[in-house]
C-alpha cells in the first residue's frame, strides 16, 4: 500500500493482521467536508492539465480543474487466482 496525499483531511486505515492474516485496508474522506461534490457520469475523464494539476471533463458539463494537492487517485486491483488444471 502506498499513501501520498497532502490536502485537507484524508485517512487511510489498515489492519496488517486482518482476517486470515490478510491486510485489510480502506480509504477515508479527503478534502473540505463542507465542499459541494461535483456530479459526474461514468463517462467522465480525468487528465493532466498542461499548466499543472488535473482537469475532469464530462459530457454536457464545464471542465473542472483541481490542483495536485486536491486530488487523490485510488487504484483498486482485485484478482481471482486459480490453480492450473
Amino acid at each position: 500500500m502506498f499513501w501520498s496525499y497532502h490536502g485537507l483531511g484524508g485517512a487511510c486505515d489498515y489492519w496488517p493482521d486482518g482476517l486470515d492474516g490478510r491486510m485489510y485496508h480502506r480509504i477515508g474522506w479527503t478534502g473540505d467536508p463542507a465542499a459541494i461534490p461535483v456530479v459526474l457520469s461514468a463517462a467522465a475523464q480525468i487528465g493532466e492539465h498542461a499548466d499543472g494539476g488535473w482537469i475532469i471533463t464530462d459530457t454536457g458539463t464545464s471542465p473542472v480543474r483541481y490542483d495536485d494537492r486536491d486530488i487523490r487517485i485510488s487504484i483498486l486491483w482485485k484478482a481471482q487466482v486459480r490453480p492450473r488444471s
